[in-house]
Parts: C-alpha cells; structure tokens; sequence
C-alpha cells in the first residue's frame, strides 16, 4: 500500500497533473478481489468485503498522499471475464467504497489477459463494454455518489462511436489510446468536421499492446512515426527533390506521404490495378474492414498532397530511364507467397494465400490451410464465416453469454453442418 502511496508523492513532484491507480485488467490490486486469485482467509480477503480492503486502502493511502486537491483516478474492472472472477454484485460494492475514500473519477477497464473473450481486438465492436461501465454509475447513483465521474474504455476507434456513448448519458467521460498512437490529431481533425481525415486505429495490437509486453518501443501499425517524432521531425526541406516509391502497399503508401509532407514532389508506381497490398486481403476478414479504410485515407491524404499514382504499372528494364530522373527509388514492392517444395503444388485446386484471398469462391467445400500463423488463421476465418452474424455490441455479449452477468463462457463453435466450409488448418 505505502508503495503506492510513495509512487504517487512521486507523479505530484515530477509535475504530473494527476495519478491513476491501475485496478484493473488482473494486475495486483484487481487480484485481491476476485475469489480465482485471492484465497487468503484473513483481513485481506475471505469475504467480498475484505477483498476489496487492498484497493480501498491503495486508494486512501494514494489521497492522503497527495492532497486534497489534486486529481486521483481509479481504473477498476468491470468484468474480469474469467471463471472466479470477481463477482458482478461486488463491483458496484467496491465502486461505492472507493467514492468513499476520495477518488475523484473511477475508469472502468474489462477483462483479464487471460480471458477468453477479447476485449481490444478489431472484431469487438465499438461500444460493447459501455454497459459495465453504466453499471458502476448506476451504483453509485443509487449510493449517493452520482456525482462521481465514471469514463468507460476500450475499442473505440471514431469519435462518432464517443459521441454515441456520452449522448446516452450513462457515463460521464471516455477514455482512448491507441487512437491517440495512430493518429495524434483525432481530436483536431474531427472537432474541425474533417473525421474523413483521421487515420483510424486497426485494433491490430502489433506495434502497440504487443511491444508493450517486450523490449521494444511502441508505436503504432498505420502510423511508424508514433513513438519516434523527435527522431523523424517533419520538417519541409528547403530542396524539393523528386522521388519514386515502387509499390502501393501500405509500407509504399506511408513513405509517399511521409516524402510528400517533407514538401518532396512524389510518383508511386503499383502493379496491381488498386492501391494497399496484403491490406487488401486484411480488410476481407469479418471484423478487420478497417484495414481497407487505411488504404482509402492514404489514398485520399495522397491525392490532397499532389503525389501522383499510377497503378497497373509493373516497373521493368524500360522503366530504367524514367527512375534515373529521379533523387530516389524507395522499393516497397511487399513480399510474394511463399510456396513449400510440396509434390501437388501444380494441380489445379492448390491456391496461393493471395488467390484464395482475392477469390474465395474458387475453393470448394472441403478445404485444407498449410500454415497456421496470422495469414493462415485469417483465411480460416474468411472461409467460414457466418454471412448473418451480427455485429452488434448485443449480439457479441450474447454469444460469449455475458448479458445475464453470468460467469464468462468460451463461444460454443458451430456445427460443421453450419459452416460454410470445412476447414483444416495444418501446421507444423
């Protein structure tokens, strides 16, 4: 507790506007009060009330340290989302008890790491987990706490799904990160009515969550410069120089902008009749269309900068003498399938991942996937998606059985008669 206390004395003499404790998401103070992992049977636990005595004394002993007037937010669980979790009648409990020991606003974050529902992935939709957040206000409405702010989080993308949630009135703020990664200017750009403008976040987790947990700096999938803008300030070079890019994927698309906004004059040569690369076969995938939004900001951000785009245009020895009018050739010209000495690769139903993707249709109802990685598991899920699945916040709580409260149920797959296909996928 005093460690808490001590880090937070700390934040006050550094200059931080204000502290957060993190009670959430199964981290230390969030595994006192779920009964899975707290089994002790003395002060600390035992009982719904003495589960909750760590965080409400890390909340007291964090206010007491820093005064009466300076911000202190608590970010507590909603729903932990595993079985043993911490029951849903004493979140509201312990939402009531923190108002008492003087947190100035509670963030209600959803979900273990080891849960088996996702909670931040793309194919969660926008606003799923208001409702646990509704409930914490609603306690303490009816606590006498009503004043209290609550922010509800996670997997929000647009600030039209924000707006959304505050009109209903049932939470006071909310809170947004990964957003922020791809797209610093999220709230400029949509406060001025250019929301077209904004590059939206994937939900993809690659260069955020996941570099979190590791060694490397985080940054962001849709925007490289997250996380680097001292290293690579943009600053518009007095020389205007002209440059090739070769490719149109997504990494020739962001070195065309980030050239054209240096003020560099910008030609992008593609193959392919339409611009964005293997984001194409991402943005096919139930759940991740927004990959195809990236491609069309790109484009669109290009066109406003004056970068011409030819696509169809395969480079070749005749485009020798053109590229040598240039200052530079970035080659983003992507990756090709890789094709395994296998014998059969010949025969007619063998599809490359890329042909598979662009043309489904091709495979039959019996389908076999060599590979299991992230290309592998996405054309899977391509193959047997369900055409009526809704996409609703209601529908997504339904079939993790989580709108009566309950405890947390893995989703019952589908019969096979159900799916469109059967589908294998083989890995080593």
């Amino acid at each position: 507790v005093e460690d808490f206390a001590r880090a937070a004395r700390r934040a006050v003499a550094l200059g931080f506007d204000a502290v957060e404790v993190m009670g959430s998401e199964g981290y230390l103070v969030n595994q006192f009060t779920a009964p899975l992992t707290n089994t002790r049977d003395d002060e600390w636990g035992g009982d719904a009330e003495r589960r909750r005595r760590f965080p409400v004394a890390v909340a007291a002993a964090v206010r007491e340290a820093v005064g009466a007037d300076f911000p202190v937010l608590f970010r507590m669980s909603g729903a932990d989302l595993v079985e043993g979790g911490t029951p849903r009648e004493d979140v509201g409990a312990l939402a009531v008890a923190l108002a008492a020991a003087g947190v100035d606003a509670l963030a209600v974050g959803i979900g273990w790491h080891e849960s088996p529902v996702p909670t931040v992935q793309a194919q969660v939709p926008a606003g799923t987990w208001a409702t646990y957040a509704k409930d914490v206000k609603q306690a303490l409405r009816a606590s006498g706490h009503g004043a209290l702010p609550v922010v509800a989080s996670n997997r929000y993308s647009r600030l039209a799904q924000v707006d959304e949630v505050l009109a209903a009135g049932d939470v006071d703020f909310v809170a947004l990160a990964r957003p922020f990664l791809a797209d610093p200017g999220i709230v400029a750009k949509s406060r001025a009515g250019r929301p077209d403008t904004v590059d939206v976040c994937l939900a993809c987790n690659e260069a955020c969550i996941d570099r979190s947990f590791g060694t490397e700096r985080v940054s962001c999938l849709v925007n490289p410069r997250s996380g680097y803008e001292a290293e690579f300030p943009l600053t518009v070079r007095e020389r205007r120089g002209r440059y090739a890019v070769v490719g149109a994927g997504p990494a020739g698309l962001e070195a065309a902008r980030t050239l054209a906004r240096l003020g560099q004059e910008v030609e992008v040569l593609e193959a392919e009749s339409e611009p964005g690369g293997q984001f194409r076969w991402a943005a096919r995938v139930p759940g991740k269309e927004d990959f195809g939004e990236t491609v069309r900001h790109h484009v669109r951000e290009l066109a406003g900068l004056g970068v011409r785009l030819r696509l169809g245009h395969r480079v070749g020895h005749r485009d020798l003498a053109h590229l040598r009018g240039f200052d530079g050739v970035v080659l983003a010209t992507g990756v090709l399938a890789h094709r395994p000495e296998l014998p059969g690769l010949a025969l007619p139903h063998v599809l490359d991942y890329q042909r598979a993707f662009a043309d489904p249709e091709a495979l039959g109802p019996r389908v076999a996937i060599i590979g299991g990685g992230g290309v592998g598991v996405d054309l899977a899920h391509l193959l047997t998606a369900d055409p009526q699945l809704k996409r609703t916040p209601e529908a997504f709580l339904a079939r993790h059985a989580l709108t009566a409260g309950g405890p947390v149920a893995r989703l019952a797959p589908r019969t096979a008669s159900a799916a469109p296909r059967r589908v294998t996928v083989v890995r080593r």
